[in-house]
């Protein structure tokens, strides 16, 4: 019962995952497209967009061998809400140029982005961080479920 348990809270964190990553993209796409200022250039020097491509295509993997880790889903819970607080500083940021764009004078009164460009490297710097620790994880998951695997066989024979 646990295992069936712990099999769907991960699934729906990889849903989650999987949701505001989208999320992610539409933003910096909207912020590539509309900025008249360097932020985009800072979130694309900074990798956001395919940093969480790849942590989403390697949850696909996860969700199908490894759904009895509860050390997996606690990374990916945190996982989940740091990509929350990226889409939500971009967000912010989309509401700034909005603004800035929508002035007939853009000299005076615009927003900078500043603040934003350094909480975005902060969590960039945390997702790279929690990333690297759940590719660690998976690395010795992988070898905890192949060294069972091996003792099964061996107990068979």
């Amino acid at each position: 019962m646990t295992e069936f348990i712990l099999g769907n809270a991960l699934i729906q964190c990889v849903g989650g995952i999987t949701t505001i990553a989208q999320t992610i993209y539409g933003l910096i796409g909207y912020i590539g497209s509309e900025s008249k200022t360097p932020i985009y250039e800072i979130i694309r020097d900074m990798d956001i967009e395919f940093k969480v491509k790849i942590l989403e295509s390697l949850l696909k993997d996860i969700n199908q061998e490894h759904k009895n880790s509860h050390t997996i889903k606690l990374c990916l819970n945190e996982l989940e809400c740091l990509l929350h607080k990226i889409a939500t500083e971009l967000q912010s940021i989309k509401g700034k140029i909005k603004y800035n764009n929508s002035l007939w004078v853009t000299y005076f009164r615009t927003y900078d982005f500043k603040d934003s460009a350094e909480t975005l490297k902060q969590f960039n710097t945390t997702l790279g961080v929690r990333s690297d620790m759940l590719f660690n994880i998976l690395k010795i998951d992988n070898k905890l479920m192949l060294e069972k695997s091996i003792m099964l066989r061996s107990m068979i024979k």
